[in-house]
């Protein structure tokens, strides 16, 4: 029997994620941006069932049953492209989650949605 009143949270989101390799020469590190890395592309197709629309911007369906367990996939989805980012060498440098319908940005310290400055 499926419960009516339960309602899911269901949000298009874009991902823009800056990532950047470091490479030691000698003693000290040099840093160019990655276009963008497969391994991530692979993960968000596979894990978000998402799609890359254009080098390391990303649109990703999420839904969650409230609020929490969307903060939870959120904190998921950075966490695992953190790791996948420093097992390769490389720093992410910044991550933007925006609210398609909204135009929202996730603020990562509130774990929820806030407006974007204009």
């Amino acid at each position: 029997m499926i419960d009516r009143d339960l309602r899911c949270i269901a949000v298009c989101v874009k991902l823009l994620c800056n990532v950047i390799v470091l490479k030691k020469t000698s003693l000290t590190y040099n840093n160019f941006r990655y276009p963008n890395c497969p391994l991530i592309d692979w993960f968000i197709e596979a894990e978000f069932d998402g799609q890359i629309l254009v080098g390391n911007e990303y649109w990703i369906p999420l839904t969650a049953v409230n609020n929490e367990q969307l903060k939870e996939q959120v904190d998921y989805l950075f966490s695992e492209i953190n790791m996948i980012a420093n097992d390769r060498n490389c720093l992410v440098i910044d991550c933007l989650l925006t609210n398609d319908q909204t135009r929202q940005g996730w603020d990562d310290c509130a774990g929820c949605w806030q407006c974007e400055s204009a």
